[in-house]
């Protein structure tokens, strides 16, 4: 497995920018062991975020699947900070608030904390 430092100088000696589809890419290799590690990093350089739909799908509903609650938990707290909630407890770009994250473990017989 590539570790992080090895795919970002993949991505600088071909030129490829972190872009949305870029990081939707990353996300989709099912069960990557660094892909959210990857789109967390990229996303602090560059200001760009993976769509909410292929986030959710790959990062926190793939794992709760498999019963795997701390890594969807580690996703969560990922999505707070591509995703930071406003005053409001809302989201941009449609991610969801923690409640209802809570309510998604909820119904795999998990709990978000």
């Amino acid at each position: 497995t590539p570790s992080l430092e090895d795919v970002f100088v993949a991505m600088a000696n071909d030129g490829v920018d972190a872009t949305p589809e870029v990081l939707d890419a990353i996300l989709a290799a099912p069960g990557h062991p660094v892909a959210l590690s990857l789109v967390q990093r990229l996303a602090a350089l560059s200001g760009v975020v993976p769509s909410t739909d292929r986030f959710l799908s790959s990062c926190v509903e793939a794992p709760l699947r498999n019963g795997d609650f701390d890594e969807a938990r580690r996703a969560c707290y990922v999505l707070d900070q591509l995703w930071p909630a406003d005053g409001e407890g809302g989201r941009g770009d449609g991610a969801p608030s923690r409640d209802a994250l809570a309510k998604l473990f909820e119904e795999y017989g998990g709990e978000l904390y």
